[in-house]
C-alpha cells in the first residue's frame, strides 16, 4: 500500500504493517477522546484571556437587563422567534404547561464490558 504522509512524503508499506499501524489509532470501545479546539484549545490561552476580559468589561446594567428578560423564557422565545407557546397553534387557546412525571424518564443503559 502507498500513500503520502503529512510531511508530503511518499510511504510503501505491506498491507499488514499499514493495518497495523492504522488500529494503533483506534480507541477501545468505551473510551471517548475529547480534543479541545477554538478558544479552549492549549495555544488559545491568549485569545481566551482576551475574550474573559471582554466579557468582564461589559456594561453591567445592560448585562442585568438581558439577563432578567430572557429569565422568563416564554416570553424571550416569542420575542425570538414570534413563536408564544403559551397559545395553541390549532385553536388559539391557552396552553397548559405541566412538569413530567418522574417516571416517565426510562432508566440507563447498562453497558456490558465485554
Amino acid at each position: 500500500m502507498t500513500f503520502r504522509t503529512k510531511d508530503g512524503k511518499v510511504v510503501t508499506l505491506e498491507s499488514v504493517e499499514f493495518l497495523r499501524r492504522f488500529v494503533q489509532h483506534v480507541l477501545p470501545k468505551g473510551l471517548q477522546k475529547i480534543r479541545h479546539y477554538g478558544l479552549y484549545a492549549g495555544v488559545a490561552s491568549d485569545s481566551l484571556n482576551k475574550a474573559r476580559a471582554a466579557l468582564h468589561s461589559a456594561s453591567a446594567p445592560e448585562t442585568r437587563a438581558n439577563i432578567e428578560r430572557l429569565r422568563d423564557w416564554k416570553r424571550a422565545l416569542k420575542e425570538l422567534t414570534g413563536r408564544d407557546v403559551r397559545v395553541c397553534p390549532n385553536c388559539g387557546g391557552p396552553i397548559e404547561h405541566q412538569p413530567l412525571p418522574a417516571q416517565a424518564r426510562a432508566p440507563p443503559e447498562v453497558r456490558r464490558v465485554a
